[in-house]
């Protein structure tokens, strides 16, 4: 945050996962961002959220690409 360049460009997104994987915050910018309360509980499914996270980012960094044509 003491970077404003960074603060503009760093983007936070967050999946949490217990018995099912959920998509808390979608991407915003590091000055954008607000940490939410996280809770425990369920089983662990983190095999199944890094999957979500990684297709998160493939589709972030389509649009990415879309913007710059």
């Amino acid at each position: 945050m003491q970077d404003p360049l960074a603060s503009r460009r760093v983007e936070v997104a967050i999946v949490t996962f217990d018995s099912a994987v959920k998509v808390v915050q979608d991407f915003v910018t590091a000055d954008q961002f607000e940490p939410p309360t996280l809770t425990v509980q369920g089983q662990t499914y983190m095999g199944s959220a890094i999957h979500k996270a990684l297709d998160m980012i493939q589709v972030r960094k389509a649009q990415y690409r879309e913007q710059l044509l």
